[in-house]
């Protein structure tokens, strides 16, 4: 992000121009998402919209196929994590399945789902279901929950995460 502004720490996505950024105020125990124009990083609302906990994501990736936005999401309750997609235009999301947390998730070009969990396993995430399947370990193991992308022209995946001891990386997951 090129604005400092912008609060995004539990999950966003860009859809039809608009950053929707999901931030958790633990002062108050609130769930907000606001919106930016991201060309000119000025805030679209000065009310933003107040969600339930289950908004707050590990991470979440936009599936550049059908535009849904999946993501490994902490229950209502914040005591467990769930699979599932979430529709920030609605304020509405969507369980497939009760999961383990998982570090980061993202999506290739044609919309395969990959999910690193917090083993550093890489998999493959059935979309309507949740299940994972082993692609190989990363090689790292996360401390907390980061975040990846794929470039969709090289299909190349980076992550950033931070490991024991506080150490941030940004890592090509190959």
């Amino acid at each position: 992000l090129l604005s400092s502004a912008v609060k995004a720490g539990d999950g966003g996505a860009e859809i039809g121009g608009v950053l929707y950024a999901v931030r958790h105020s633990v002062y108050i125990d609130a769930v907000y998402v606001d919106q930016w124009n991201p060309e000119k990083w000025e805030k679209l609302s000065d009310v933003p919209d107040l969600v339930d906990n289950d908004f707050m994501a590990a991470d979440v990736a936009l599936d550049p196929a059908s535009g849904a936005v999946y993501g490994c999401f902490h229950n209502v309750n914040k005591n467990g994590f769930e699979f599932g997609t979430i529709d920030y235009e609605a304020c509405k999301r969507e369980k497939v399945a009760a999961v383990d947390e998982w570090s980061a998730l993202a999506a290739d070009a044609s919309g395969v789902l990959y999910a690193i969990g917090m083993d550093g396993m890489l998999s493959r995430v059935d979309k309507a279901t949740g299940t994972l399947t082993a692609v190989g370990p990363t090689g790292v193991v996360p401390a907390a929950n980061g975040t990846a992308a794929i470039e969709p022209r090289s299909g190349r995946m980076f992550w950033c995460t931070t490991v024991a001891g506080g150490k941030a990386g940004l890592y090509e997951v190959d």
